[in-house]
C-alpha cells in the first residue's frame, strides 16, 4: 500500500472541496439526498476495508487458539516478555501481544481502544462469519457489527454461531437497541444456564449513584429491576402532571427532574397532593356555581389526575410464552407504557423481591390476526390490546422506539361518518403504533405511509423516497 502524497492536502485541495459544497447548495432537496447517500455508501466501503485491514493485521500477528484456553494464558510472557492476547470469543485466534501497539498508533486510538477493535474484528472474522460478510460488502455498517461482537465475545460458541445465523439477513435494517434484544434473545435460547446467571448478575448490580456538575446540577444514575423503574417512572410524570395542574410554567423535563427532586421526602409529596385536591375541588365547585369566591368545598374523594393512588405499586400484565420457537420460554411485561420480551429468570427476580401491594395479573392471548372494526374515532380497549401486542415498537422507518409515549395513529385518517365518512374506520389494518414525535411528523408533513397486504408498512418522504418497515426492520426500496 503506498503512502498517501502530502501535495494531496495543498489549497488545490481545499479549493475543490469549497466547490463541491457550493455546488450542493444549488442542487435540489432530492439532488442533495442523492449526494448524502452516496457518501454514506462511500464512508461504510473506507470502514469495511479498514475493518479488513485491521483482520489482516491481526492474521501477521497470529497465534491459533488451544483446544483448552486454560492451558495458555492469556497476558504478558514470563518475565514481562512478549506474551499472548485472546480478544475475542472461544474459539478465535490469539495474536502477539505487543502487535497492538502499532494499531493503536496508527489509528492514533488508545491502547485499550486498539485492543478492543481487534477483539470486535477477530470475533467477526473467526465467529460471526456471516456478520463479517456482511460488513465488508459493505451492506452491514461496521459499527453496528462491532456492537454484535462486543456482546457474544464473552458468549459460548453456540451462542455466538445462533446470534450469527439470526442476525445476518436483518442486522442492517433495525436499530441498535433490537440488535441488543436480539443477542439477548439468543442467550435465552441457546444457553439458559447462563442467562440465568446474567440476570441474577444484573440484580446484584442495582444501584444508585450522583455526579455534581460545576453548573450546579447533578446526574443521578439508577439501575433498579424493571418493575419498580416503569413505577418510578410513572409516578415521576404523575407529579410533574400535578406542578402543571397547579399553573407551573416550566416545560415538562424540567417538571419531570422536579418531580423526581420532590420524591426525596415522600410526605411533602402527599401534601403536595391534598393542596392540589383541594385546588381542583375549588375549581370544580366554582365552576358548577358560578360563584369564583365560594367558600372551599371539602376534600374531593376522586383522586388528582395522574396516579390516584401515590404510594402503591401499579399493576403490571405478564404475558408467559412457554412454546415461543424463537427464543425459548420468555415473559412479556406490560405496564407504564411498556411491553418488551425477559427471560423468566429476570421474572423469577422480580417476583422474590417484590414489593408490597404490587399485583401480578393472567392475561388471555391476544389474537393479532383477528380482524376488529368499530365505527368510533377511539379504539376500544380490545383493539389497543391488539394494537399492542402486535406493533412493538414504533412503526417509522428506522425508529423502533418503544416506551411511554406512542400514540395510536389512524393511517388513512378519520373522516366523521355525519360528515361522508365510511364504517369501520378505526380497525385492526388501519391503526398503527407511532412515537409521539414520529406521529407529528406524519400529521404536520408530506410523509405518508400504507399497509400491504403481507401487514408490513410503506412509507414515502417528501423527496418521493420509499421504505418498508415490518418486524425485521426497515428496507429502503
Amino acid at each position: 500500500m503506498r503512502n498517501p502524497d502530502p501535495d494531496a492536502f495543498d489549497d488545490t485541495g481545499v479549493a475543490a472541496a469549497a466547490l463541491g459544497r457550493r455546488q450542493v447548495r444549488e442542487v435540489d432537496e432530492a439532488s442533495v439526498l442523492a449526494l448524502m447517500a452516496e457518501q454514506r455508501r462511500t464512508a461504510r466501503a473506507a470502514e469495511a476495508a479498514e475493518l479488513e485491514t485491521v483482520v489482516a493485521w491481526a492474521d501477521l500477528h497470529r497465534l491459533e487458539a488451544p483446544v483448552d484456553r486454560s492451558e495458555v494464558r492469556s497476558g504478558p510472557g514470563p518475565r514481562g516478555t512478549e506474551g499472548v492476547l485472546f480478544l475475542a470469543g472461544p474459539g478465535a485466534s490469539g495474536i502477539a501481544e505487543f502487535a497492538v501497539c502499532q494499531v493503536a498508533a496508527t489509528l492514533s486510538v488508545s491502547e485499550r481502544s486498539a485492543r478492543r477493535y481487534l477483539g470486535e474484528a477477530l470475533e467477526l472474522r473467526d465467529r460471526l462469519p456471516r456478520l463479517y460478510a456482511k460488513a465488508v460488502a459493505g451492506v452491514l455498517p461496521v459499527w453496528r457489527a462491532r456492537q454484535v461482537a462486543e456482546q457474544t465475545i464473552g458468549c459460548s460458541p453456540e451462542v455466538a454461531a445462533f446470534v450469527d445465523a439470526r442476525l445476518a439477513d436483518f442486522a442492517h435494517k433495525i436499530s441498535a437497541a433490537r440488535v441488543s434484544r436480539c443477542v439477548q434473545a439468543a442467550l435465552l435460547h441457546c444457553d439458559p444456564a447462563e442467562a440465568r446467571a446474567r440476570a441474577e448478575a444484573a440484580g446484584d448490580a442495582r444501584d444508585v449513584t450522583v455526579t455534581d456538575h460545576l453548573d450546579g446540577v447533578s446526574t443521578l444514575t439508577a439501575i433498579l429491576h424493571t418493575p419498580d423503574a416503569a413505577n418510578l417512572e410513572d409516578v415521576v410524570a404523575a407529579v410533574a402532571h400535578w406542578l402543571e395542574l397547579l399553573g407551573d410554567p416550566d416545560p415538562l423535563p424540567v417538571r419531570r427532574a422536579r418531580a423526581l427532586g420532590m420524591l426525596a421526602d415522600p410526605q411533602a409529596v402527599l401534601d403536595f397532593r391534598d393542596r392540589l385536591t383541594d385546588h381542583l375541588a375549588d375549581q370544580r365547585r366554582a365552576a358548577e356555581t358560578g360563584d369564583a369566591t365560594e367558600t372551599p368545598a371539602p376534600r374531593a374523594a376522586r383522586p388528582v389526575p395522574g396516579v390516584g393512588r401515590f404510594g402503591t405499586a401499579h399493576t403490571f400484565d405478564l404475558h408467559l410464552h412457554l412454546s415461543d420457537g424463537a427464543l425459548g420460554p420468555v415473559a412479556r411485561l406490560q405496564g407504564a407504557g411498556r411491553r418488551q420480551p425477559e427471560s423468566l429468570a429476570a421474572v423469577e427476580q422480580w417476583l422474590h423481591d417484590l414489593a408490597p401491594g404490587v399485583v401480578v395479573k393472567l392475561t388471555p392471548v391476544v389474537d393479532t390476526t383477528e380482524h376488529i372494526a368499530v365505527d368510533a374515532y377511539e379504539a376500544p380497549p380490545r383493539l389497543v390490546r391488539q394494537i399492542e401486542e402486535r406493533d412493538l415498537v414504533c412503526g417509522f422507518p428506522w425508529c423502533g422506539r418503544r416506551g411511554f409515549h406512542r400514540d395510536l395513529d389512524h393511517i388513512v385518517e378519520y373522516v366523521d361518518p355525519d360528515e361522508g365518512g365510511p364504517p369501520g374506520q378505526t380497525n385492526t389494518q388501519n391503526m398503527s403504533r407511532l412515537c409521539r414525535f414520529h406521529h407529528r411528523v406524519k400529521t404536520h408533513t408530506e410523509w405518508t405511509y400504507w399497509r400491504e397486504p403481507d401487514g408490513s408498512l410503506t412509507w414515502r418522504s417528501p423527496t418521493r423516497q420509499r421504505f418498508r418497515v415490518d418486524p425485521t426492520g426497515t428496507t429502503q426500496l
